[in-house]
This record gives structure tokens, sequence and C-alpha cells, in this order.
């Protein structure tokens, strides 16, 4: 059984709209949100800031567990794999390389395991593989963190993301408008110093990621509101 741990609250995409027909009245408003759809998946993309945790319960015989989200999002990455007591695995290339300190003899139902002790690898960035497939009663508990996406038909964000983030997506669906050719508003010039400016915001989301910030601490923006 997976489940979801925490859906976060969310805002739809109309909520960064204004901000960017200020700057590009011209635009047509359903142009605009879908230009901040795409700037905000390229957002979550490349910085990991959105986050769902799962808890995962395995079941008898099964060594396969997809981590999909039930809110509009995909996976884009394990972060973290805890076992059923919070004590974190070791990733590496792939794998669980600390042992999930279960005995054998527990995990196969009272039968031999060859000597081996359970761990869990990755297929893909979604699926979880626990070796060897549990045979008995017991039943282990995972903890995982997941990188996620809003999905490509989305309608809202996490919140997170307009909270602290919402100039970073207006300086990247603007630079993406200003490029578009043969338009009115077109700007090669101009949208070169917006991407440069989304490009900068990026950087400064995944460095927050990174350090664990994203989730610890409220960053205050400045905005403009119209």
């Amino acid at each position: 059984m997976i489940e979801l741990v925490h859906i976060p609250q969310k805002v739809p995409y109309s909520k960064f709209t204004p901000e960017v027909l200020f700057e590009l009245p011209e635009v047509p408003l359903d142009v605009a949100e879908n230009y901040v759809r795409e700037t905000v998946i390229r957002l979550a993309e490349d910085s990991l800031l959105m986050h769902r945790e799962v808890k995962i319960r395995t079941q008898l015989g099964c060594d396969s567990y997809l981590l999909e989200p039930p809110d509009d999002t995909r996976t884009l990455k394990i972060i973290r794999v805890c076992d059923w007591q919070g004590r974190e695995l070791a990733i590496k290339n792939g794998i669980c390389m600390s042992p999930c300190n279960i005995g054998a003899w527990d995990w196969c139902g009272g039968k031999s395991c060859n000597g081996s002790v359970p761990w869990a690898t990755f297929r893909h960035p979604n699926e979880l593989i626990v070796v060897p497939p549990p045979a008995g009663e017991f039943e282990l508990g995972f903890s995982v963190v997941l990188a996620v996406a809003p999905d490509r038909d989305s309608c809202e964000v996490d919140e997170i993301v307009y909270q602290r983030y919402a100039q970073v997506v207006i300086d990247g669906a603007v630079a993406a408008l200003l490029r578009m050719p043969n338009k009115t508003w077109s700007s090669q010039a101009a949208a070169a110093k917006r991407a440069q400016d989304f490009n900068h915001g990026k950087m400064r989301a995944h460095l927050d990621q990174m350090v664990g910030s994203a989730g610890a601490h409220q960053r205050l923006v400045t905005r403009r509101f119209v």
C-alpha cells in the first residue's frame, strides 16, 4: 500500500498571470497562463524544489512499488528513503546500500534467504524494488521523499512556488513570451535579460533545495500587485 503523507496547499496558475500581463498587456490571457505553466514545470524540473513524501507498506510476495503521487504531479527523482524506524538509508548508484536491519528469517517467513539481508533499489525514477520480496507475515514500512513536477495538463501548483519563487516564474514566462517571433511584444534583447534573471532564480531555488531551506523558513520576495 502506498500513501501520500501530505498534500500541500496549491494555487492556480492564474495567480501568476496578472503580473505577466501587466508587463505584456497585448498577450492573450490563455497564452500567458500556458507560458506560466511551462515555466513552473521547468523550474520544478531543474531545481527539484517540489517534494512529496509517501509511505509504503510492503505486501507479501510483492517486490515492486510504483511511486506516483495522486495529485497531478509526476516523479522526477527519489531524494531520500528511510526504513520503518526512520533511519535514512544511504543511496549510491540507485541502490540503498545500508541493510534494512531486519532478520532475514522474519522477512522470508521462517525460510532461508540464502544468507541475504533485505535491501532496496530503484528502477527508473519512480519504482522501488525490495530484494528479496517478503514471503512471510512480516510487513516492512518505507518512507520515501520524492522530487516531483506538475503534470503538463495541471491547473495548479504548490503554494510554496508562488510564495517564494513568484518573481522567478514571472521572469521565465516573460522571457519566453518576449522570444516569440513576429509579435507586437517581441524583443530578443529584453528576452535575454529576463532569461538570465530566470536562470539565476532557478539556481537559487536549487540551492535552497540542497540545503533544505525550501521547507525550513519563509523567504520574503517583494512583488508588484495589480
